[in-house]
Protein backbone atom coordinates (compact mmCIF):
# COMPACT_ATOMS: atom_id res chain seq x y z
CA UNK A 1 0.00 0.00 0.00
CA UNK A 2 2.89 2.37 0.60
CA UNK A 3 4.22 1.62 -2.62
CA UNK A 4 1.14 2.22 -4.28
CA UNK A 5 0.44 5.43 -2.43
CA UNK A 6 -2.79 4.33 -0.52
CA UNK A 7 -2.33 5.77 2.49
CA UNK A 8 -2.60 9.90 3.16
CA UNK A 9 0.53 9.26 5.88
CA UNK A 10 2.39 6.57 7.17
CA UNK A 11 5.88 5.90 9.56
CA UNK A 12 7.09 3.34 10.62
CA UNK A 13 7.02 3.71 15.10
CA UNK A 14 8.65 1.38 17.26
CA UNK A 15 9.36 -0.95 14.95
CA UNK A 16 5.96 -1.06 13.33
CA UNK A 17 4.42 0.72 10.73
CA UNK A 18 1.01 2.32 11.14
CA UNK A 19 -0.57 4.59 8.56
CA UNK A 20 -4.04 5.93 7.31
CA UNK A 21 -5.35 4.53 4.50
CA UNK A 22 -6.95 7.24 1.86
CA UNK A 23 -9.55 5.45 1.09
CA UNK A 24 -10.87 5.12 4.62
CA UNK A 25 -10.83 8.97 4.89
CA UNK A 26 -12.33 9.17 1.88
CA UNK A 27 -15.30 6.85 2.78
CA UNK A 28 -15.40 9.26 5.99
CA UNK A 29 -15.69 12.44 4.17
CA UNK A 30 -18.49 11.05 2.18
CA UNK A 31 -20.64 9.65 5.46
CA UNK A 32 -19.82 13.01 6.76
CA UNK A 33 -18.78 12.10 9.56
CA UNK A 34 -15.78 12.86 11.97
CA UNK A 35 -12.67 11.26 11.75
CA UNK A 36 -10.37 11.21 14.52
CA UNK A 37 -6.92 10.16 13.96
CA UNK A 38 -3.95 8.86 16.50
CA UNK A 39 -0.88 9.39 14.90
CA UNK A 40 2.80 10.35 15.75
CA UNK A 41 4.05 14.21 14.68
CA UNK A 42 5.65 12.43 11.45
CA UNK A 43 2.16 11.70 10.40
CA UNK A 44 0.45 14.43 11.72
CA UNK A 45 3.57 16.79 9.83
CA UNK A 46 2.18 14.85 6.64
CA UNK A 47 -1.73 15.24 7.17
CA UNK A 48 -1.40 19.19 7.55
CA UNK A 49 0.39 19.45 4.37
CA UNK A 50 -1.78 16.58 2.65
CA UNK A 51 -5.07 18.40 3.95
CA UNK A 52 -4.29 22.33 5.20
CA UNK A 53 -8.30 22.42 6.79
CA UNK A 54 -7.29 19.11 8.80
CA UNK A 55 -7.83 20.48 12.62
CA UNK A 56 -4.82 19.28 14.79
CA UNK A 57 -4.78 18.23 18.19
CA UNK A 58 -1.97 17.39 20.67
CA UNK A 59 -2.29 15.29 23.89
CA UNK A 60 -0.07 16.09 26.36
CA UNK A 61 0.39 14.45 29.63
CA UNK A 62 0.87 16.30 33.02
CA UNK A 63 4.30 15.70 33.10
CA UNK A 64 7.46 13.81 32.10
CA UNK A 65 6.76 11.61 36.12
CA UNK A 66 3.16 10.67 35.35
CA UNK A 67 4.08 9.94 31.39
CA UNK A 68 6.71 7.25 32.96
CA UNK A 69 4.67 6.32 35.94
CA UNK A 70 1.62 5.29 33.38
CA UNK A 71 4.17 2.99 30.90
CA UNK A 72 5.48 1.34 33.64
CA UNK A 73 2.09 0.96 35.30
CA UNK A 74 0.43 -0.68 32.33
CA UNK A 75 3.28 -3.55 32.06
CA UNK A 76 2.92 -4.23 28.63
CA UNK A 77 6.86 -3.39 27.52
CA UNK A 78 9.76 -4.36 28.98
CA UNK A 79 11.87 -1.17 30.68
CA UNK A 80 13.47 -0.89 27.95
CA UNK A 81 11.18 -0.74 25.62
CA UNK A 82 9.55 2.44 28.32
CA UNK A 83 13.17 3.71 28.05
CA UNK A 84 12.63 4.00 24.27
CA UNK A 85 8.97 5.67 24.39
CA UNK A 86 9.95 8.01 27.06
CA UNK A 87 12.71 8.85 24.88
CA UNK A 88 10.44 9.37 21.64
CA UNK A 89 8.29 11.28 24.05
CA UNK A 90 10.61 13.71 24.54
CA UNK A 91 11.24 14.51 20.98
CA UNK A 92 7.73 14.59 20.19
CA UNK A 93 6.76 17.07 22.56
CA UNK A 94 8.93 19.49 21.46
CA UNK A 95 6.36 19.55 18.11
CA UNK A 96 3.02 20.58 20.27
CA UNK A 97 3.27 24.49 19.26
CA UNK A 98 3.21 23.03 15.69
CA UNK A 99 -0.65 22.13 16.53
CA UNK A 100 -4.52 23.81 16.37
CA UNK A 101 -5.20 22.64 19.78
CA UNK A 102 -3.73 21.15 23.34
CA UNK A 103 -5.30 18.86 25.21
CA UNK A 104 -3.61 17.75 28.29
CA UNK A 105 -4.74 14.41 29.83
CA UNK A 106 -4.19 14.69 33.35
CA UNK A 107 -7.97 12.64 33.93
CA UNK A 108 -9.01 10.88 31.41
CA UNK A 109 -12.86 11.46 31.37
CA UNK A 110 -11.60 15.59 31.37
CA UNK A 111 -9.26 15.00 28.28
CA UNK A 112 -12.02 13.54 26.55
CA UNK A 113 -14.32 16.04 27.23
CA UNK A 114 -11.55 18.47 26.11
CA UNK A 115 -11.36 16.65 22.61
CA UNK A 116 -15.12 16.43 22.49
CA UNK A 117 -15.59 20.66 22.80
CA UNK A 118 -13.04 20.49 19.99
CA UNK A 119 -14.64 18.24 17.82
CA UNK A 120 -18.36 20.51 18.38
CA UNK A 121 -16.47 23.61 18.14
CA UNK A 122 -15.57 23.02 15.00
CA UNK A 123 -18.59 21.46 13.57
CA UNK A 124 -19.78 25.29 14.63
CA UNK A 125 -17.66 26.75 12.31
CA UNK A 126 -19.25 28.99 9.73
CA UNK A 127 -17.63 27.79 6.89
CA UNK A 128 -18.23 24.19 7.51
CA UNK A 129 -22.17 25.19 7.84
CA UNK A 130 -22.24 26.82 4.81
CA UNK A 131 -24.52 24.77 3.10
CA UNK A 132 -26.93 24.80 5.71
CA UNK A 133 -27.21 28.29 6.79
CA UNK A 134 -28.30 28.83 3.14
CA UNK A 135 -30.76 26.85 3.49
CA UNK A 136 -32.01 28.26 6.71
CA UNK A 137 -31.77 32.16 4.75
CA UNK A 138 -33.50 30.75 1.58
CA UNK A 139 -36.23 29.86 3.85
CA UNK A 140 -37.13 33.59 4.50
CA UNK A 141 -36.92 34.85 1.17
CA UNK A 142 -40.56 34.92 0.63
Amino acid sequence: MIREEQFLEWASVHGYFYGTSKAMVHQAEEAGQDLVLDIDVQGAAQIRNAVPQAVSVFVLPPSYDVLKARLEQRQKDSAQSVQKRLERARKEIEHCREYDYIVVNEDLNAAFEDLSSIIRGQRLKRENLEERIENILKSFII
